[in-house]
């Protein structure tokens, strides 16, 4: 009996361990995964995008992805404001990318989506400290 309960806790524990997210510190970021969602979510909140625009938002999303990347590697961990404002940077450059190339209207419709979701997500931060 006590061979069965050894056995079943080492797999109950194991299984536990492993269960655990690299790191141990919940969902990695992933800037491909993070870009080709926020791109997606263009595309789909949009319904108007000529084949212009969306062959130059998916080169404007190309060079996103590059430069967060880019960043990412240099980044100096022991100076979270520097990689912010870089990080800033890159992501006014690609917000006056797409508002060259789109219309007032879908611009608004774009903005308004990733204020939408931006404020999905910091509900989602505030619900996990509760």
């Amino acid at each position: 009996m006590n061979r069965f309960t050894l056995t079943l806790l080492t797999i109950l524990s194991s299984a536990i361990v492993f269960a655990q997210p690299p790191g141990g510190q919940g969902r990695q970021f992933d800037p491909t995964q993070m870009v080709a969602m926020e791109k997606q979510l263009l595309l789909d909140s949009i319904s108007d995008l000529n084949e212009d625009q969306k062959l130059i938002i998916n080169e404007i999303y190309k060079d996103y992805e590059a430069g967060i990347t880019k960043a990412r590697e240099s980044r100096d961990p022991n100076n979270r404001e520097a990689m912010r404002e870089n990080m800033t940077k890159i992501r006014q450059g690609k917000d006056e990318a797409l508002q060259a190339i789109l219309t007032e209207d879908q611009f608004k419709a774009f903005r308004a989506m990733l204020d939408k979701r931006r404020a999905a997500a910091r509900g989602r931060r505030g619900n996990r400290n509760e």
